[in-house]
């Protein structure tokens, strides 16, 4: 019997070289001053970091202030509903290119539009897709999957195992944060391995090594 294995990989980084910047030339008095990066010795130092919590109420209270200013100011322009209009018909438009990401004999793309707003990934015949009329297979709907499990989850791509590219690492966010919870999807069957690699949420990413090998590089913690 084969286990699943779990790697962890811990690679140090490495400093490049110094670059001259463009205003070396400059004299101390004539150089443009430049705006002072936040240098916090502790991470509590941070008064910020709280934002770092996209779902929390206060972060989205903040977001939402902020967005009301914008759109203040942005409505007030009398050109406003006619360029959003504009811009909602071309981003909901069936007429749109999928945008083809090649694997073996098939195509498969990742769409958006007004029935799918968290967006479909599917696969179609690379053969149908260069006719220009092809049937899709849908993979995975997303807009279903967040309904079904309560969650606002976004799609952030998906590692496939070569050669055969039937098996991926699923990755999806809450929200559209960094941090993405992984989970092994089986391409062929369209659906999640009930007994395949799930990681927690977390900042990081996957690399196959072999169907029952897996490469992670994560945060785990302190």
């Amino acid at each position: 019997m084969m286990f699943k294995k779990l790697v962890s990989l811990f690679g140090g980084a490495q400093r490049g070289g110094e670059q001259t910047p463009s205003n070396a030339g400059q004299t101390a008095k004539n150089r443009p001053k430049r705006a002072a990066k936040p240098s916090f010795a502790r991470p509590g130092d941070d008064p910020y970091a709280w934002l770092e919590a996209v779902d929390s109420e206060e972060a989205l209270a903040f977001v939402r202030s902020q967005n009301g200013r914008s759109l203040e100011t942005l409505e007030a322009d009398p050109r406003f509903k006619t360029l959003q209009e504009e811009a909602l018909t071309i981003l909901n438009s069936s007429e749109r290119i999928a945008d083809p990401a090649l694997a073996g004999r098939s195509v498969r793309n990742f769409w958006q539009d007004e029935a799918h707003v968290r967006g479909l990934w599917r696969e179609a015949d690379l053969r149908a897709y260069l006719t220009g009329v092809p049937k899709w297979r849908t993979l995975l709907d997303v807009d279903a999957l967040a309904a079904s499990e309560n969650e606002n989850w976004v799609f952030q791509g998906a590692d496939v195992l070569a050669p055969e590219l039937d098996r991926a690492m699923v990755s999806l966010s809450r929200g559209g944060a960094d941090a993405a919870v992984r989970r092994e999807f089986s391409i062929r069957e369209a659906r999640f391995i009930d007994d395949g690699f799930i990681l927690p949420e977390s900042k990081g990413a996957t690399a196959w090594f072999d169907p029952n090998t897996l490469l992670v590089g994560v945060d785990f913690g302190p």
